[in-house]
């Protein structure tokens, strides 16, 4: 069995041994995979997001390169990351404080059951706020934060 992903001129094959998991959330369809070569993967709106074998080269590049190249780093805001992965990374350096703003609930609940191993949750400098992203940063004050990432789906994905 194969999981078939097409974005215009490109389509991609991943060989898949079962869907484990597959829900629809308010905003999005959600799927997990298990495959042998890769392990499972996530899967949002027919995209593929990251896989087990290779999450690390995409959260660890998002993550530590700014965060290295910043003089004085204090408070990181992840937009998206409900999967877990870019707080982990950030967490690892010790003098930050991290807020996670994930619109998605349920990609949050879906990682910690599959990728449990993904995300740092119970660190006390890790907060995690369900809501738009673009709410939350309206919201927030000048100067709030050190540094910015958003990890989250890529805009030439979305239907």
């Amino acid at each position: 069995m194969y999981f078939e992903e097409e974005q215009g001129f490109l389509k991609q094959s991943l060989k898949i041994e079962e869907k484990l998991f597959e829900t629809k959330s308010k905003y999005q369809t959600i799927e997990v995979y298990e495959s042998r070569d890769l392990g499972k993967i996530l899967v949002l709106d027919g995209n593929a997001m990251f896989s087990e074998k290779d999450e690390f080269i995409y959260h660890e590049m998002l993550a530590h390169v700014p965060i290295c190249t910043h003089r004085e780093p204090k408070d990181v805001l992840i937009i998206g990351g409900g999967d877990g992965g870019t707080a982990r990374e950030v967490l690892r350096h010790t003098d930050l404080k991290v807020d996670l703003v994930e619109i998605d609930e349920e990609v949050i609940a879906v990682s910690k059951k599959y990728f449990p191993h993904m995300g740092d949750w119970e660190n006390s400098r890790l907060n995690v706020v369900v809501e738009s992203g673009m709410e939350f940063i309206a919201k927030a004050a000048d100067a709030s934060y050190d540094i910015v990432l958003v990890d989250a789906t890529d805009p030439g994905s979305i239907q």
